[in-house]
């Protein structure tokens, strides 16, 4: 295979050289969003003065197919950059209708030859040939004629915008057209600059079965960089000053707050990070180019908040960490162990716009702590009674971690809560999946470690509610009725209490009469409830009803049903 690839600068590209598109090649797909990087990419290096050979924008490569040599012009064909040959061909046309309604004929004459190629005998050519795409040729005729003045661009736009062909390139030269217009003549002089001087790599095949192999290896499916590795870039690319000592301190800083604490969990924090502080539609995956377009007018800001919420995360994922727990209150470690444990990431995004929220002041440590609690009151009712599955919870965090963060009020707290009390079926429902809990160290059916865990939990939960005591203290299950009994009921919550370990080793299978006079020393809210309210007539299912009201009710301030 023989080819040459070299470095050059897009005005070698447009100089006495003629590109053909084969028919083979896909339409133009460009839209707004990519002009829009376009130019906001050259608008960047011309406010922060790099508009030179070595800071210019990076066009990427173009394969190109030398087919012939006819009056002294050289004639390509576009094996790989159609699209944005196309789009700098339109661009340098908006800029030279610019030059000419401001009568900078001068200007307007050097920007000429990009776009029209003139042979050996002074006939001229535009750029492109195509007899697909006839709407480059007419908008590059009438804009490189100096006298032909367009009186009503948008009259001639509607001309040669017949057919979905044709229109994309009008409504291309169209965009470029209207957002000169409120520009200087310096700042569209430099943006013409900036384009001509764009980088790109040349790379030019010998024959057709080489620059179709090129073309393969190029767009193959490689091992593509990931959303954090491209935001680096980014970062270090647009970061002010754009001096080497700020570039390294970028570097650094990268590494010792983000790379190092974050490590495997550096994708998922970008995911969520993007989460948090955009409004994402449910499909979107893009994080990368979500945090491009919204991050560039102020990559200071965004490396900044970028570095503040990793702390957050480092926090959130490491709880237990030694080097975190001192920076946890007591119901952050508690929330935040609790959700680790049961890999709840889901609320990750809420959680990093309820820290920043605390920290700057805008909710109070006690509003804040009571949001957490309802999280995990939450999330043990929807996730381990009722046995949904935490990521149907999407649509919820995506609408409302962005709104916390960027628009809070008292009120999208309460519509945030409300929007999760929505997810909790009507009591019956609750009440049948509370009736099916339970555990047994003697029953096969019952005899299940994720059935324990699931006691343990909702143990937890109505004991640091009766409490008010979050760190509950680690406790054996007690069933009130023996668990050897055989006797069906035994196995159900409605007969399950936390107890410490030394008291219950003492009960086994002793009657409730004489386990109610043990139950009244333990440290336990729920035990020294049963010592006090019931006796030889308990009933394990009028007590599991009485549980499940707690919670929906008094827990998570949901409506009981008129009895």
């Amino acid at each position: 295979m023989s080819f040459d690839a070299k470095p050059l600068q897009i005005k070698s590209l447009f100089t006495k050289h003629i590109f053909t598109i084969p028919r083979n090649q896909r339409r133009y797909v460009w839209n707004k969003e990519n002009w829009s990087e376009l130019y906001e990419d050259l608008k960047f290096l011309i406010e922060n003065k790099k508009c030179d050979a070595i800071s210019g924008h990076f066009l990427g490569s173009f394969v190109l197919q030398k087919k012939k040599e006819d009056n002294d012009v050289t004639y390509f064909e576009i094996i790989d950059g159609q699209q944005r040959s196309i789009t700098i061909v339109l661009f340098l046309a908006a800029i030279m209708q610019y030059f000419k309604e401001h009568d900078m004929k001068d200007f307007f004459d050097g920007c000429r030859d990009f776009l029209k190629v003139k042979d050996a005998v002074s006939k001229e050519h535009c750029v492109i040939e195509t007899d697909y795409y006839d709407a480059i040729e007419k908008i590059v005729d009438n804009v490189c004629d100096w006298e032909n003045r367009i009186s009503d661009i948008n009259k001639f736009i509607k001309t040669i915008s017949v057919g979905n062909i044709n229109s994309k390139f009008a409504d291309c030269f169209l965009y470029f057209y209207k957002l000169l217009q409120s520009q200087s003549k310096d700042f569209v002089w430099n943006v013409r600059r900036a384009l001509a001087d764009a980088k790109y790599i040349h790379i030019q095949a010998d024959n057709n079965e080489d620059s179709y192999t090129i073309f393969e290896i190029l767009n193959a499916r490689g091992m593509a960089l990931e959303d954090f590795e491209l935001i680096k870039n980014f970062i270090m690319r647009y970061i002010l000053p754009q001096e080497e000592t700020m570039v390294d301190r970028v570097k650094e800083l990268w590494k010792e707050k983000i790379e190092n604490p974050l490590s495997t969990n550096i994708s998922k924090f970008f995911q969520h990070y993007a989460k948090h502080k955009y409004r994402m539609d449910i499909n979107q995956k893009d994080v990368f180019n979500l945090i491009k377009k919204t991050a560039r007018k102020n990559v200071n800001d965004f490396f900044d908040d970028l570095l503040l919420k990793a702390g957050y995360y480092k926090l959130i994922i490491s709880p237990g960490d030694t080097e975190t727990s001192d920076n946890l209150s007591e119901t952050e470690n508690f929330v935040f162990s609790f959700l680790r444990k049961k890999r709840a990431i889901q609320f990750r995004p809420i959680l990093m716009s309820l820290m920043h929220l605390k920290e700057i002041g805008d909710l109070t440590e006690e509003a804040y702590n009571e949001v957490l609690l309802f999280i995990y009151r939450f999330f043990v009712c929807y996730n381990i009674i009722g046995e949904e599955k935490s990521n149907k919870l999407e649509d919820v965090i995506r609408k409302y971690a962005p709104l916390i963060e960027n628009e809070f009020s008292e009120q999208v707290i309460d519509e945030f809560e409300e929007s999760l009390k929505k997810r909790i079926p009507d009591f019956n429902t609750f009440q049948n999946a509370f009736r099916n809990i339970g555990w047994s160290n003697h029953n096969t059916f019952y005899k299940d470690s994720k059935l324990k865990n699931r006691v343990v939990i909702v143990l937890e939960l109505i004991e640091s509610y009766e409490s008010r005591c979050q760190d509950v203290h680690s406790f054996t299950i007690e069933h009130i009725i023996p668990d050897s009994s055989n006797n069906p009921e035994a196995y159900n919550i409605g007969n399950l209490i936390p107890l410490e370990e030394w008291i219950n080793k003492g009960l086994k299978d002793k009657p409730i009469d004489e386990k109610v006079q043990a139950y009244r020393d333990s440290g336990f809210k729920m035990a020294r409830n049963i010592a006090g309210y019931y006796s030889s007539n308990f009933d394990p299912i009028k007590r599991n009803t009485l549980m499940a009201k707690k919670i929906y009710h008094d827990i998570l301030k949901l409506d009981l049903p008129d009895e």
